[in-house]
């Protein structure tokens, strides 16, 4: 009988567990940080199949250099010379690092943010890069991964 209970307990676990992958990146530019990780949740295989109208969650793990004030982040997809643009208004300030604000020397950062892939972007392989903005504008992170829009799973 206990046997089947814990066959049960993993079961339910094991469907109901979301997959993230940490994800082979290029550093695109960061200055100010180190970036440590990049996770894409929900990802199974690499590069990461995004579902057009699905959300998923991107977490950059980063370790700063200096004193830092973000503002917001810069999501821009690039394919065949063409580069879209989407500015995420305010993504880089505390809702979305933990630990919040203020960013200080030494100090280890977790940006996470949830968002859908838009049905404007073509259903291919595509190259993301994500940008985390200071108020100057200027990126203090910046990574960039290739990925692979679908419209279904």
């Amino acid at each position: 009988m206990m046997r089947i209970f814990n066959l049960l307990v993993c079961a339910l676990f094991s469907s109901t567990i979301t997959w993230a992958r940490i994800v082979n990146y290029e550093d695109c530019g960061s200055t100010d940080s180190f970036v440590v990780s990049v996770s894409i949740t929900p990802c199974n295989i690499l590069p990461c199949i995004l579902i057009q109208g699905k959300p998923y969650t991107i977490e950059i793990t980063f370790t700063a250099s200096a004193h830092i004030q973000g503002e917001d982040a810069l999501l821009e997809v690039a394919y065949d010379g063409v580069t879209k643009y989407f500015r995420m208004r305010a993504s880089a300030r505390s809702q979305h690092l933990d630990p919040p604000f203020p960013i200080k020397p030494g100090g280890t950062y977790k940006y996470s943010h949830t968002t859908a892939i838009s049905h404007t972007l073509p259903k291919r392989l595509l190259n993301i890069r994500w940008k985390l903005l200071k108020e100057d504008g200027l990126p203090f992170v910046c990574v960039q991964f290739p990925a692979k829009i679908s419209a279904s799973e």
